[in-house]
């Protein structure tokens, strides 16, 4: 049988949410796909959670190279090796809704020349939950290349790690997660697609993101230096030609939106935020910039959704759509397939992740 969709799961510990994580695809009965779960040395029941569920999926169980080393490793880990045409993540935490996979494949159908869809998502609780919804903001429905994803995809990282399907063979373009960006790489990742090809948007939630205090986007962004340093790579490695007053007015909410998600973590790790210095980059945006960065930001479905979750209202991952959970998922099962059993791609046809490398694009944005 032919892999059609090859699902990365980066798993340490796992065991609270794994079942549920796993259930939800098993519920949604995919046809002709993997389940890559890469463990980095879990020590709890991670590891037999997720071998159960080999009767009801096709299971390809790893272990990291390296244990430790975080779920961006882990992940290029799993991508490496996987034989689908096309891929994407779930955290151990997260779970697909009833109707993704039948919802991805009529996209697929529908737009046959499309790269990669994206779409929206649910904010859940601990217990599942749902607290609020996670819109994508992308025009609905429509073949969109990158000068129309780059300028809005800067602004914020408005997609879940759960939610994006792309082709394996972009990562022939894009090479594989920046594992130096423990916070932001999934962002970094999203604006390589959307630079190299065309993105789909479904406005309809097929996958959740849960909230909870163990994820990395509440435990680690208080190293505040550290996550303003990465802010300052992505910003550089994309940001736009501002001879332009369009994309002037696009770095401009790039930068504020960067800002006001710093403060944010200063907040909540009992940090002074330094509001004041975002005052003047917050008048310079004018009512354009302002709808932009709403729109683009998320940040009143951000708030809301963790304020219901009772997370605290700073608790979120200071860029408010990407998880960069080290803790992530799990396994599934069919076949229990061994490391050495697993052929890695060649790194040669995979082009070596320039992180120095300034990547510019002519971009256009609404105001």
């Amino acid at each position: 049988m032919s892999i059609r969709l090859s699902i990365i799961v980066p798993a340490f510990n796992g065991e609270r949410y794994l079942r549920e994580c796993l259930n939800s695809v098993v519920d949604n009965r995919p046809d002709g796909v993997e389940v890559i779960v890469v463990d980095d040395g879990s020590t709890d029941a991670t590891r037999e959670i997720a071998a159960s569920f080999r009767d009801h999926l096709n299971l390809v169980l790893l272990t990291a190279s390296e244990s430790g080393r975080g779920w961006c490793a882990a992940t290029n880990r799993g991508m490496s090796v996987a034989k689908g045409q096309y891929l994407c993540w779930l955290h151990q935490d997260d779970r697909w809704e009833p109707g993704r996979y039948a919802a991805w494949r009529s996209l697929m159908e529908r737009f046959p020349d499309a790269d990669a869809f994206f779409g929206s998502s649910w904010y859940v609780d601990p217990g599942g939950a749902v607290m609020g919804r996670w819109t994508c903001p992308l025009p609905a429905m429509t073949l969109l290349e990158g000068q129309q994803t780059v300028p809005a995809l800067l602004g914020q990282c408005f997609v879940a790690t759960c939610a994006p399907i792309f082709r394996r063979e972009l990562l022939k373009k894009t090479g594989l997660l920046d594992e130096s960006l423990w916070f932001l790489a999934d962002w970094d990742f999203w604006l390589r697609i959307a630079r190299v090809g065309a993105i789909v948007c479904d406005p309809e939630p097929h996958c959740s993101y849960r909230l909870h205090a163990e994820a990395q986007s509440f435990t680690r962004t208080g190293a505040v230096e550290e996550l303003a340093s990465q802010y300052g790579l992505i910003l550089e490695r994309y940001g736009l030609d501002e001879s332009v007053s369009a994309r002037r007015r696009a770095m401009r909410v790039a930068r504020f939106s960067a800002e006001v998600n710093l403060c944010l973590a200063r907040r909540y790790h009992g940090q002074p935020a330094g509001w004041r210095r975002i005052i003047l980059p917050a008048l310079r945006l004018g009512l354009p910039g302002w709808w932009n960065y709403l729109r683009y930001s998320r940040i009143v479905e951000r708030v809301k959704a963790r304020v219901r979750a009772g997370a605290c209202l700073w608790g979120h991952r200071s860029r408010g759509a990407c998880v960069a959970k080290r803790e992530t998922a799990s396994l599934s099962a069919g076949v229990l397939v061994e490391e050495d059993d697993r052929q890695v791609l060649d790194e040669n046809e995979l082009p070596e992740f320039d992180g120095n490398r300034r990547m510019s694009v002519t971009c256009s944005i609404s105001g």
